[in-house]
């Protein structure tokens, strides 16, 4: 088994292994492995189940692999190609001459983070890829992309029943999901912006397109290990791109403190970041409403 990877070995995976071009697992538990290196039988059913339905209906095949990229997948990445290792190992000193290994003012070529990997890869160890001179190949992942099979998992099923409980989700569609124990559940609305979402969304979802319809959305963005399947959603990229790398109570924080300081609510205004919510409310409907 490789980490990272849904198929078994193949020849070429053998090359790269002798070549130094992947790691071998050491003093990992039992349990490390059944989460984050084996892929489990869930997970497998889970796939297995998206590529049936993508079979019967083509007609949805955009859609399920934007649906694949969020579930199985992390982000993409400026990670060099193993081609592109290859002849950095033939002349290392050519790649790096302008870097800051050499003197110069460029930065190492390439990212610490592997383009569409697994989400159960290792997280990457940037600061060692930065100060390694002797490969261009990412070590891991981002932390915010990283989880188990069994997390996988809950996140599928979460995001086929918030797919189902869109506006106008077409009844094949419907019909199939129903047919694997998938059932809607209350309308689905935007996670910030709290309006419906329709299913018809997902044709903004091209591949070219910089604004998409609808994107996979973490909702507080603050925590380590962001990808939880309570912590994601399906949600207007309108949203996700309003709250950017901000939590909602972040977000409801600054926003009360710009208001108070506007309206002239508050005069000490360097002790205010540190108040809760309900504090900044309670200053700013007293200060408001005031009689």
């Amino acid at each position: 088994h490789i980490q990272g990877m849904d198929s078994p070995l193949t020849q070429t995976d053998f090359v790269y292994l002798n070549d130094n071009l992947l790691l071998e697992l050491v003093d990992v538990s039992i349990d490390y492995l059944k989460n984050y290196v084996i892929l489990s039988d869930d997970y497998k059913n889970r796939k297995s189940l998206k590529n049936k339905f993508s079979k019967k209906y083509p007609n949805y095949k955009d859609i399920m692999i934007t649906f694949s990229n969020w579930v199985f997948s992390t982000k993409g990445s400026s990670a060099v190609t193993i081609s592109s290792e290859t002849n950095f190992i033939k002349n290392p000193n050519k790649i790096l001459k302008e870097t800051t290994f050499n003197g110069g003012m460029k930065s190492k070529p390439g990212s610490p983070y592997k383009n569409r990997s697994t989400r159960q890869t290792n997280p990457s160890d940037e600061s060692k890829w930065e100060l390694d001179s002797s490969t261009l190949l990412p070590n891991g992942i981002r932390k915010s992309d990283f989880c188990s099979f069994d997390e996988t998992v809950k996140i599928f099923d979460k995001l086929i029943v918030e797919i189902l409980s869109m506006e106008d989700v077409p009844s094949d569609f419907t019909k199939f999901w129903n047919s694997h124990g998938y059932f809607k559940n209350n309308l689905h609305i935007d996670y910030f912006y709290k309006t419906p979402i329709s299913f018809k969304k997902f044709k903004e979802n091209t591949h070219h397109a910089k604004v998409k319809g609808l994107e996979f959305c973490h909702i507080n963005p603050d925590i380590e290990y962001t990808t939880k399947s309570e912590n994601v959603t399906i949600g207007l990229c309108e949203s996700n791109r309003h709250q950017g790398g901000y939590s909602l109570d972040y977000t409801e924080r600054k926003l009360l403190i710009k208001k108070l300081i506007e309206n002239r609510f508050i005069s000490n205004i360097t002790k205010i970041d540190s108040l809760s919510i309900s504090d900044l409310e309670e200053i700013y409907f007293t200060k408001k409403y005031k009689k």
